[in-house]
């Protein structure tokens, strides 16, 4: 086995992409098969792989995050050195291995302050998958850390606007066990059009929200159709119509497309395994839960396309 792990830890240094790839993929059957095969000694497992692994949490490949990611939390409940690892990777809280090193944790049901930071962060990251993913873990974790739930208000006053959005989207779901209503209602007058559309689909979803929070979401809402209703007359004026979808009318920013994908498949096929960016939150219990809670950008790769069935968008914006 030496060989193999020094072939492993080879193809992870490498600078080329499919090589690390490569690797991550052989690194993960490595210890799906030990696992198979009821092992039950991984320290010369941890001692050659644990530092590759954390560094692949930030590689630029997905793929290998998110092989590093699955055997990353199937050793954390084998070596007593992977959670000390992987809250350490949590600093600086601003870059892909911390948000990946806090996405592996939270699948393990684990909350901590810098946990937070990290998924605040993560939340108004460049890449869509990344922000999907941190929401999905915020909401999973909001549900027994109440601490998660104010990380999130927080980041909803972020200088970031992005961040601010997803944020929003956060809260409309958390508002199945938080009173968010009034945090939301705040964002009603946000400088930013796509916050203050996050706020009003998100105050559309709480179970209850104050009258007068109400009243000032329909007139914020009132106001956008009144103030669509002379651009989409002087359209018409100028030209026939492309299509009466409301899709057509939203912008880049407001489609989003996400898929719900277990969360390890030992034996799944490679171009599967590769496809998926960042996997779905789950409940330590195994208590299911809620739609908002499992999701998960995934758009990782064309291989994604191909192998996960997405379906169509809602109007959540990404």
């Amino acid at each position: 086995m030496d060989a193999l792990l020094a072939r492993i830890q080879a193809g992870l240094a490498s600078p080329d992409g499919q090589s690390r790839l490569r690797a991550a993929r052989e690194m993960e059957a490595l210890l799906s098969d030990r696992l198979d095969e009821g092992a039950s000694d991984w320290t010369r497992v941890v001692d050659a792989l644990l530092t590759p692994m954390l560094a692949g949490l930030g590689d630029s490949e997905k793929g290998v995050q998110v092989h590093c990611a699955n055997c990353l939390e199937l050793l954390a409940h084998r070596s007593e050195a992977v959670i000390p690892a992987l809250c350490a990777a949590l600093t600086p809280p601003d870059g892909r291995q911390a948000w990946t090193a806090a996405f592996v944790l939270a699948r393990l049901g684990l909350w901590s302050p810098e946990v937070g930071e990290a998924l605040a962060s993560a939340l108004g990251a460049p890449d869509r998958d990344t922000r999907w993913a941190a929401a999905g873990f915020a909401v999973a974790l909001g549900r027994s850390h109440p601490d998660c739930v104010a990380v999130v208000r927080r980041t909803l006053r972020s200088p970031n606007a992005v961040a601010r959005k997803m944020a929003a989207y956060c809260l409309g779901a958390m508002g199945e066990y938080a009173h968010v209503a009034a945090d939301l209602a705040e964002r009603l007058a946000d400088p930013e059009r796509d916050v203050r559309r996050a706020a009003v689909l998100a105050l559309n979803r709480l179970p209850h929200v104050d009258p007068a929070i109400q009243r000032a979401a329909a007139r914020r809402t009132l106001g956008r159709v009144s103030r669509a209703r002379p651009a989409q007359a002087a359209h018409g004026a100028a030209g026939p119509r492309s299509g009466g979808s409301m899709s057509a009318t939203r912008s880049a920013n407001d489609r989003v497309s996400w898929a719900l994908v277990t969360t390890r498949a030992p034996r799944a096929s490679a171009a599967r395994r590769d496809a998926t960016a960042t996997c779905a939150p789950k409940a330590r219990t195994g208590t299911p839960l809620s739609r908002a809670a499992r999701i998960c950008a995934i758009a990782a790769s064309p291989a994604s396309r191909s192998m996960i069935a997405r379906p169509a968008p809602s109007g959540r914006g990404s």
